[in-house]
């Protein structure tokens, strides 16, 4: 709260205080402790777990229960895993924590008498898997073992791969992009992961005929007989 300055008048020697001077002494002392108890003197530490692993990425701010300014934690340094919340005043206030793949969790403190919280958080959402380079095949298993669907796969020519039982050409398909990323989270059985693979070569590969010995009319033939068109030709006697 801002601080009021009273009028201050110095007292003569041997003239007494009156009491109207005297009040205004012990108003302004008044003033002065609750202005420096709103500051607020209290820290907080709090420790923030997941699945008995520590997460320092976790975002924590305190809020007061009866309405006023929230105040954020500092996150843990380097090295450290324990959050921390300074400036709080005596009273209620409620612990709001979050976390990546986690359910937010909500947990009420009373100051003084806590110095440290320690908050275990529900992980809800699965962990995406690392899918680059696997091929279609591998990398749908490799989702269904985490219990992750698939929203769409797509190659590199812009064509749909169907994510069930996709054609035998496209089984050996390459993961080149994933989203999300390798380390992320998707909820548990939903559709929300998204592939773009490798396309497949279109053009069909067979092998040249023996033409030793024939005719420029046969060989023609035998080349439009296994799909291949007759080039420049040279004759020479």
């Amino acid at each position: 709260m801002p601080l009021t300055k009273p009028a201050l008048v110095h007292a003569d020697p041997g003239r007494p205080v009156t009491a109207q001077a005297w009040n205004a002494i012990v108003d302004a002392i008044g003033t002065l402790y609750d202005a420096v108890n709103a500051l607020g003197g209290n820290a907080l530490t709090i420790e923030v777990t997941a699945s008995a692993s520590a997460r320092p990425d976790a975002r924590v701010v305190a809020v007061p229960a009866a309405g006023g300014r929230a105040i954020a934690a500092i996150a843990p340094f380097a090295g450290q895993a324990r959050h921390q919340v300074a400036g709080l005043v005596d009273g209620n206030w409620l612990l709001k924590v979050s976390a990546a793949g986690c359910d937010d969790a909500s947990v009420p403190i009373t100051l003084p008498g806590t110095s440290e919280v320690t908050v275990a958080l529900t992980v809800s959402q699965a962990v995406v898997p690392d899918l680059f380079g696997l091929t279609v095949t591998q990398a749908l298993a490799a989702l269904a073992t985490a219990q992750l669907g698939v929203d769409f796969i797509v190659d590199t020519a812009g064509d749909a791969v169907p994510k069930l039982n996709p054609p035998e050409p496209q089984k050996n398909a390459v993961v080149l992009v994933q989203q999300p990323a390798a380390g992320g989270y998707a909820a548990k059985n939903a559709s929300q992961v998204r592939l773009i693979v490798s396309a497949q070569l279109e053009t069909a590969v067979v092998a040249v005929p023996d033409l030793t010995g024939m005719s420029l009319a046969q060989a023609s033939a035998a080349l439009q007989a296994a799909g291949l068109d007759l080039g420049t030709t040279t004759i020479s006697s």
